[in-house]
């Protein structure tokens, strides 16, 4: 791509353009090429693939880019009639999933949803058509295109302004801290451990404080989006336990919930942030926080292990 200011061309990458370490990389940066006035416009060019040391090819890119929710601002989305200000795509596969009571299960990792399905899936919800007349169409399409969706967002929900992951990090970094202090302490003794101490508790913020945030910075059918999406999770995590009055999931089925809600909800921490663990472990309380889930189901997690990578899916 033509980098230029106000250049949309395709054009070929010349020795010398790849990233350093990258023995060949091209990177098609197409935002802002579909607008509202064009829903589709052709694209037909050759692209020259330079390899290091080695011979170039041409690869010939030819078809159409269409306009697609996916990538879209929640906030420039249509919103459904019910529940009021909750942007279309998201009502109709949350709505689709509470239709279904299906439970924890489409949080498999991996994810029992396929790229198939997650086509099929786009081209309803752009062409505004009802989900649940894709052909084939099950939970587990509708999860994996829930979490597509929200990944796909040009800045991550609980990053929607600087000031709101500012203030979520912030808000969690006592406990992430005395998190971390307390399972050193524990492996240092070899002595068992949990994070549903009195003293952690103490540090987790109520689901008020954490929603009064969100409710701060967020548009209103972000919030719309946050809320329809949560109130579904609970009920999931509900009907197996581990929310607060819960019947008792595993705790390891509720952390991998809330993780892969926190993978496409957060940015990664910095690379090579010495801190990143105690971030992320924080940002994953957060949403437990918000979901109801009880302090125990983070037990043992790891906070590093990616189950959503909101680049492969």
């Amino acid at each position: 791509i033509d980098q230029r200011p106000g250049s949309t061309d395709l054009i070929d990458q010349r020795p010398g353009s790849t990233p350093q370490g990258s023995p060949f990389s091209s990177t098609l940066n197409l935002t802002g090429l579909v607008t509202e006035n064009s829903p589709e416009i052709p694209v037909d060019a050759i692209l020259v693939l330079h390899l290091q040391k080695g011979r170039d090819f041409f690869l010939t890119v030819s078809g159409g880019l269409r306009r697609t929710v996916f990538g879209e601002p929640l906030w420039r989305v249509p919103t459904a009639s019910f529940p009021p200000n909750v942007p279309q795509p998201v009502a109709q596969l949350v709505d689709y999933l509470f239709s279904t009571q299906c439970g924890v299960e489409v949080f498999n990792v991996p994810s029992l949803g396929t790229l198939g399905g997650l086509a099929s899936v786009a081209s309803a919800l752009d062409s505004n058509a009802d989900v649940d007349t894709v052909p084939g169409m099950n939970p587990h399409h509708a999860a994996f295109a829930l979490l597509a969706l929200f990944a796909s967002l040009p800045r991550p929900l609980c990053a929607a302004t600087p000031q709101l992951l500012a203030g979520i990090d912030t808000q969690m970094q006592p406990w992430a801290n005395a998190a971390a202090q307390h399972a050193l302490a524990a492996a240092a003794t070899g002595a068992p451990w949990t994070l549903a101490t009195e003293v952690l508790t103490s540090h987790l913020p109520s689901v008020t404080v954490g929603e009064t945030l969100l409710s701060k910075h967020l548009r209103h059918s972000e919030r719309a989006a946050y809320a329809h999406t949560v109130s579904w999770v609970r009920q999931v995590l509900r009907s197996g336990g581990g929310v607060q009055g819960g019947c008792g999931v595993q705790g390891g089925v509720a952390a991998k919930v809330v993780s892969q809600l926190a993978e496409v909800w957060f940015p990664k921490p910095a690379p090579g942030a010495t801190n990143a663990a105690a971030v992320r472990m924080g940002r994953l309380a957060f949403v437990g926080v918000l979901c109801g889930v009880t302090p125990n189901a983070l037990d043992g997690f790891n906070p590093m292990e990616t189950l959503y990578d909101v680049t492969l899916g």
